[in-house]
């Protein structure tokens, strides 16, 4: 079960449009601890003899975090923090279409390799946010040079 927990301070009509200043970056909208989206997701890295696993993901303005999934009936579906992304070193994220299951691609730089996402429902609201938060990293780290071009 998906819950989008997108900050008061945020406007759902901003919040839902492509690029909008509230997930694109404004100061004055997020910070580094808001959360975006979270839920269960199927998570599998680019190696050799890795498989799908249900994990539990947040995204939030600055990280894609991973963790286990929660075990039992709990709460919460969130377990054990595995690894977090920072979102400056994802370097592309492209929407796939593998074996016939729409699959989010997250390209690293600083690491080797891709992690793959994939889930039967919401995938492309999980995809459009990664973006737009992978695209306000990559166009703020430019030099100004490149901007007055």
């Amino acid at each position: 079960m998906d819950t989008d927990l997108l900050d008061s301070s945020l406007d759902k009509s901003t919040a839902s449009a492509p690029f909008s200043t509230a997930l694109a970056g404004s100061p004055a909208a997020l910070t580094a601890a808001t959360t975006l989206k979270k839920g269960l997701l199927w998570q599998q890295r680019d190696k050799i003899f890795s498989r799908w696993k249900e994990r539990f993901f947040v995204l939030t303005a600055d990280y894609l975090q991973c963790y286990k999934r929660g075990g039992g009936g709990g709460i919460s579906e969130m377990g054990e923090f595995l690894f977090k992304v920072r979102m400056a070193e994802i370097e592309d994220v492209e929407l796939l279409d593998k074996r016939g299951y729409l699959t989010i691609c997250v390209s690293l730089t600083n690491r080797e390799g891709k992690v793959y996402l994939r889930k039967t429902e919401g995938i492309r609201e999980w995809f459009r946010l990664i973006r737009v938060r992978q695209e306000y990293f990559e166009f703020r780290v430019l030099p100004i040079f490149y901007l007055h071009v």
